[in-house]
C-alpha cells in the first residue's frame, strides 16, 4: 500500500509535546483540525498535499507552540486531536480494492469527478437531499497523470468527505456501496485481446479511435459522461488506462456501445491486415536505387529485366555451389 495510506503512525512526544508522523493523511487532518479549533492559526497556509511530511510536522509543531505555549493546554489539545483522527479517517483497508486495480481506481475517480449522480449518492448517504458538487468542493486535481495520482486524489477525497461532513460511517457506507457496484460490473468488463499497455502505438491509436467514436454521440443534456470528458493522457501507458476508462464511464445505451466495440475490433484487424499487406508488398518491390541499377544492367546487356535477374541468380548460385564443393573436398582429405 502507498505510504500516504499508512494510518496510525503518529507519535506524541510527551516531553517536548511534538507531533511526529510519516503519514501525509495524518498531517492533512491535523492541519484541518488546528484551523478549525484555533481560529488564530488560519493565517498560516498549510499544504495538505505536500509530500515532505517532515516539513509539515515542523509547521504543525511551530503553530502548536505559538498558540498553545502552556504545557497542559497543549497536551490536552494534542490528545483530543489524536482521538479525533482515530475516529474520523477511514483505515487503509477500505482502499485496498483500489490499490492494485488501475481500472477500478480510474472508474471511481471519474465517477466522483464527473458524474452528478455520484455526487448525489454522497448527499443521499449523508441524508442530505441538497445537491453539492463534492469533488469540485474538495479542490483536488482534475487532471491526475497516473494511477498513483488518481489513487492519491481518491483517498484525499474520501478524507475530505469524512472531515467536512463529520460522518465517517456514512462515507464508509458510500465507499462500500461503490465497491459492490464495481464487483458486479467487473464480471462483464470488456477487454481487447490485441490491446496491451506495453504496445504504445496501438494504445494511442485505440484511445484516439474511441474518443472519435464517442464524439459522434454528444448528449443534448451536456452530460460529461457522453462523451466522457477525461483529461488527455500524457504517455502511452496512460492512453491504455484512459481508453478503458472511456469505455467504463460512457453513459450510452448498450447497443451503441456494443456496435462501437465491434467497430474498434474491425478497425484494428483491418489496420493490421493493411500493415501486413504493405510489408509483403515491400518485400516484392525493388528500392528505387536497385531499380536504377537493374535498368542499367538491362541496357548494358541489351536484354529484359527477368533475363538479368535470372543471370544474377545463376551467377550467385554457381558461386555458392563451387564454395560448397570446395569445403566438402577439403574435409575428405586425409
Amino acid at each position: 500500500m502507498y505510504n500516504h495510506c499508512q494510518q496510525g503512525t503518529f507519535v506524541t512526544d510527551n516531553t517536548r509535546l511534538n507531533i511526529r508522523t510519516k503519514d501525509i493523511r495524518t498531517c492533512r487532518f491535523y492541519f484541518h483540525y488546528i484551523h478549525a479549533n484555533i481560529p488564530e492559526s488560519r493565517n498560516h497556509a498549510f499544504d495538505g498535499n505536500n509530500p515532505d511530511v517532515a516539513r509539515s510536522c515542523r509547521i504543525i509543531n511551530d503553530v502548536l507552540e505559538a498558540y498553545l505555549p502552556a504545557y497542559q493546554e497543549r497536551l490536552i489539545f494534542i490528545r483530543k486531536m489524536e482521538l479525533a483522527l482515530s475516529t474520523t479517517l477511514l483505515p487503509e483497508k477500505n482502499f485496498l480494492w483500489l490499490d492494485n486495480d488501475t481500472r477500478a481506481t480510474y472508474w471511481l475517480w471519474g465517477k466522483a469527478c464527473l458524474d452528478p449522480e455520484c455526487n448525489q449518492s454522497i448527499s443521499q448517504a449523508l441524508k442530505n437531499v441538497a445537491y453539492f458538487s463534492w469533488y469540485k468542493g474538495s479542490g483536488l486535481t482534475l487532471s491526475p497523470a497516473s494511477h498513483h495520482e488518481r489513487l492519491t486524489a481518491l483517498i484525499a477525497f474520501v478524507d475530505y468527505l469524512c472531515v467536512s461532513t463529520n460522518n465517517s460511517p456514512a462515507i464508509r457506507s458510500w465507499l462500500t456501496h461503490n465497491l459492490d457496484i464495481w464487483r458486479k460490473y467487473a464480471i462483464r468488463l470488456t477487454r481487447f485481446k490485441w490491446l496491451t499497455p506495453d504496445d504504445a502505438d496501438t494504445s494511442v491509436w485505440a484511445y484516439r479511435s474511441l474518443v472519435k467514436y464517442q464524439q459522434a454521440f454528444t448528449s443534448e443534456t451536456d452530460n460529461p459522461l457522453c462523451p466522457v470528458m477525461l483529461p488527455s493522457p500524457v504517455n502511452a501507458e496512460e492512453a491504455f488506462n484512459t481508453f478503458y476508462a472511456l469505455l467504463d464511464l460512457w453513459e450510452i445505451n448498450n447497443k451503441i456501445q456494443q456496435d462501437t466495440i465491434r467497430k474498434l475490433n474491425k478497425a484494428f484487424y483491418q489496420k493490421t491486415f493493411r500493415k501486413k499487406q504493405a510489408a509483403r508488398k515491400g518485400r516484392d518491390t525493388l528500392s528505387e536505387e536497385h531499380a536504377d541499377k537493374l535498368a542499367f544492367l538491362v541496357e548494358f546487356y541489351r536484354t529484359d529485366n527477368m533475363s538479368v535477374l535470372e543471370m544474377l541468380i545463376d551467377d550467385r548460385f554457381r558461386g555458392l555451389d563451387t564454395r560448397t564443393k570446395a569445403i566438402q573436398s577439403f574435409r575428405r582429405r586425409p
